[in-house]
């Protein structure tokens, strides 16, 4: 009977012995000589990058839900204090032994920016993000003047891991920058940066602004591809003359000495594409100058334009130096276009095939062995129809079809014969009209004159 009442006095001694650290309804409760444990349990939860959803006070303990790990609970009696700071997505949990506990709350995020990270853009920066929960960043640079409103900017994707493009800082300015991750619910981060950015370079001009009425302005800034300076470097400009954005290849082994002839455009994707004058390169850049894509145009030269198709195919007006009626090899007459995926030319545009080569009304450049006699400056797709329209300063506006035929010309009705393939120009030039869209009889008038 001893032995008996023994065995369950020592039984209970051991139950006992373990109440203060665990409620067999709710699960193990850390108490203050558990510091060590605890630290742990913050390590492993930080180095994994788990966040803790949402917190409470339970009676007796602080409870800590994770996104991932299990619960915490923490005894009331270690904890000095709690404290939100919902900017920063952390949450401190300060021990009575002044043991601080750093966790990341609601979401886990690491937000980083990098001015100029190419060497080519200046006034710009790139925003990384990487989160566990995805969200949506804003930007915001702080004006110049402090009387006019700051420049914001929403980004469009909600993701975890983002990089960013930041454009829209000043020369000669400490250009004060304020970034924040958000879901439709709640800020998850802010974050500023300072950026101090020395005086304008030589090379871009002066902007002086006579007039600006913002009732009538179009919204946005104005990008310019400028040719000035050597290579041409395009900016952008805001509405009261600052340069907001600037592309400089001067450092680069493969641009440094860039003509964009008539200069860059906006791709689908955002990004910018040109051609380099005098070489058979064509670029697609993103707005930070990285180089994204190049295209070989093989044995032929890039001049003036070159224009992406809605199917992303790239057309480009060229020259190909072959021969010309008068003898001298012919430049700027050909139209090429590239498989925007595989580089292959798909399709090519002679146009000395397409319209007479021997006219000229409106002049020839002749150099010792070369001849520009139709000079095509641009060329643009319609896909109406599946033409091309290209502009040929010496000679006429045509609408060619996949072969090279002509569908129409736009130009003065002056000595037009026959094209290579025996067809009479004269049938296909459109004719002047007055406002009522009748014929006009003139000959002069259908003449140019």
């Amino acid at each position: 009977m001893l032995k008996r009442v023994l065995c369950l006095f020592v039984v209970s001694i051991f139950l006992s012995s373990c109440s203060d650290d665990t409620d067999p309804g709710v699960g193990i409760i850390y108490d203050c000589d558990d510091i060590e444990t605890i630290l742990e349990i913050v390590s492993t939860v930080n180095n994994t990058n788990d966040f803790i959803l949402s917190y409470s006070e339970v009676e007796t303990y602080f409870l800590f839900d994770f996104n991932d790990h299990e619960d915490l609970r923490i005894s009331k009696d270690c904890v000095a204090s709690v404290f939100e700071r919902k900017a920063k997505s952390e949450l401190d949990v300060r021990l009575r032994n002044s043991e601080l506990l750093k966790f990341n709350f609601r979401n886990s995020v690491d937000l980083s920016f990098k001015h100029n990270p190419t060497g080519r853009a200046p006034l710009s920066g790139l925003i990384q993000l990487r989160a566990s929960l995805p969200g949506k960043l804003k930007l915001r640079i702080q004006n110049k003047d402090a009387s006019i409103d700051d420049y914001e900017y929403y980004y469009e994707e909600k993701a975890s891991n983002q990089e960013k493009a930041v454009l829209g800082m000043y020369y000669n300015n400490n250009n004060f920058i304020e970034v924040s991750f958000y879901d439709e619910a709640e800020i998850y981060y802010v974050d500023t940066f300072y950026v101090l950015i020395g005086e304008r370079p030589s090379y871009l001009p002066n902007i002086i602004v006579d007039t600006y009425d913002p009732d009538r302005a179009e919204p946005g800034m104005n990008l310019v591809s400028s040719r000035l300076g050597h290579p041409s470097s395009p900016y952008i400009v805001d509405n009261y003359g600052e340069f907001r954005y600037v592309l400089d290849f001067s450092a680069d082994p493969n641009l440094s000495d860039l003509n964009y002839d008539v200069g860059m455009e906006r791709l689908a994707n955002g990004n910018y594409y040109f051609g380099k004058w005098l070489s058979n390169q064509l670029y697609e850049i993103d707005l930070l100058g990285n180089i994204i894509n190049t295209w070989d145009l093989g044995p032929y030269e890039f001049h003036h334009n070159v224009q992406e198709k809605s199917d992303g195919n790239l057309l480009a007006t060229v020259s190909k130096y072959d021969a010309h009626s008068t003898g001298r090899k012919a430049i700027e007459d050909w139209i090429i276009e590239i498989d925007r995926q595989s580089g292959a030319i798909v399709n090519e545009w002679d146009l000395k095939e397409s319209l007479d080569e021997t006219r000229e009304v409106w002049g020839w450049w002749l150099w010792s062995d070369l001849i520009d006699w139709a000079h095509a400056n641009a060329v643009i797709h319609d896909p109406s129809d599946n033409t091309i329209i290209v502009s040929c300063r010496t000679q006429c506006v045509v609408k060619l079809d996949e072969d090279n035929n002509v569908v129409w010309i736009l130009s003065n009705h002056k000595d037009w014969g026959s094209n290579k393939k025996g067809i009479d120009l004269n049938t296909k030039l459109l004719n002047a009209t007055d406002q009522s869209g009748n014929l006009i009889d003139d000959i002069k008038v259908q003449e140019g004159e």
